[in-house]
């Protein structure tokens, strides 16, 4: 993974995408695509900002029965992605689930973290 600074392109119109990344070509920054972005546009975006040199986070942090989470795993792994996360509040097995696709798929470009706390989390939810 080359990039150690991800620009978050929580966009959704596809105009603001094109210049977002022309802006930033060859600024050595990589694109975070939230949910947000992969849900309107899907794998079009992740190949998009890739053809145009950037790396690419997929910032899904996919939560689900460990069996939903290793498939979805696996097809997003034929994505240009270097980076993708899970949500800790899915549980070990989910979170193995998810590496094993990873392993399985062979890609060593690729880097799978784990989600512990939203930054929207107050001090309120975390004691209720």
């Amino acid at each position: 993974m080359k990039s150690k600074v991800f620009v978050a392109l929580d966009q959704t119109e596809w105009k603001d995408i094109e210049r977002l990344t022309a802006a930033l070509k060859g600024s050595g920054c990589g694109m975070k695509v939230g949910m947000e972005l992969f849900y309107a546009h899907g794998p079009k975006a992740v190949n998009f900002i890739h053809s145009h040199g950037f790396s690419v986070f997929l910032d899904l942090k996919l939560h689900d029965i460990p069996t939903t989470v290793g498939k979805a795993m696996s097809n997003l792994l034929q994505l240009p992605a270097v980076m993708y996360n899970v949500h800790v509040a899915g549980g070990t097995h989910m979170m193995q689930m998810a590496g094993k696709a990873l392993i399985d798929s062979g890609r060593k470009d690729v880097r799978l973290i784990a989600v512990t706390q939203l930054t929207s989390t107050t001090e309120d939810i975390m004691q209720n």
